[in-house]
């Protein structure tokens, strides 16, 4: 199972972190799918718009996944260690996050 979904309907995609045991926290793999989903949706000329989102209703992410950082020693992480839309990533279309529960 992934752990970021890529479903699309029509002109409109939706990007799910789907961690909701973890509250949708962010680990290695939801970075490296989430760079690959906004990677496709910029690819994507079919694609006119993305919505992220989390799974469950708990929270839409809980941030870092502490327990990922705390096993690889991880201090202050780099630039380019989260994608951040206009940083990091670069995403020319509408986006807009439906968050749900905390955030």
């Amino acid at each position: 199972m992934s752990e970021v979904r890529y479903e699309q309907q029509g002109a409109i995609v939706q990007i799910t972190i789907d961690r909701s045991a973890q509250l949708n926290a962010i680990n290695e793999g939801v970075r490296k799918r989430l760079y690959e989903a906004f990677e496709r949706f910029e690819a994507d000329e079919s694609a006119c718009a993305a919505i992220l989102t989390g799974s469950g209703g708990n929270a839409f992410c809980a941030g870092m996944d502490l327990m990922e950082a705390a096993q690889n020693a991880l201090g202050v992480p780099p630039r380019w260690f989260l994608p951040i839309i206009g940083d990091s990533l670069t995403v020319t279309k509408p986006t807009i996050a439906a968050v749900n529960g905390v955030a």
